[in-house]
């Protein structure tokens, strides 16, 4: 395995497979990999992968930016995305959708739940639970599926 300094990461000198023309080291590439896959990267739940992104930051930083991809990294509470980068001259690599009023109703009832039942471990929320929170929001002139108002 190589070392990494301040300067960056090294390259490990060897192919992972036929034709591997890569240089980050088999690791480095695999935290590449798991932020660009998404949604984000978790040090509680992943931590070999998030020591690995605290230390070859600046490596991944620059292969992400040459995806248009800006890394957003928060240590406090070690989580790390990725996210377009902050201008209007490039594409957008990430995808995003808008969400509709019943998406975001139910985002928000689930968020709630989870607020109410912190400290008590594993939340598991079932289906017509959710549904009959959301009882209110549905209207005969708001569709189902797009959450738009018709009228």
């Amino acid at each position: 395995m190589t070392d990494v300094g301040s300067a960056g990461v090294e390259g490990t000198g060897e192919s992972l497979w036929p034709g591997d023309t890569g240089t980050l080291p088999d690791r480095t590439r695999r935290v590449l990999l798991r932020l660009v896959r998404g949604p984000y990267l978790s040090g509680a739940r992943e931590p070999q992968l998030w020591a690995v992104l605290l230390s070859d930051e600046s490596a991944i930083r620059e292969r992400l930016a040459d995806l248009f991809l800006d890394l957003v990294v928060d240590p406090a509470n070690e989580f790390a995305f990725v996210r377009n980068a902050p201008s209007n001259q490039t594409p957008n690599a990430v995808r995003s959708e808008s969400l509709t009023f019943l998406d975001t109703a139910m985002l928000l009832v689930l968020r709630q739940t989870l607020l109410s039942e912190e400290g008590r471990g594993r939340v598991i929320v079932g289906q017509a639970e959710v549904f009959e929170q959301l009882t209110a929001y549905r209207t005969p002139d708001r569709d189902e599926k797009t959450g738009l108002l018709h009228g």
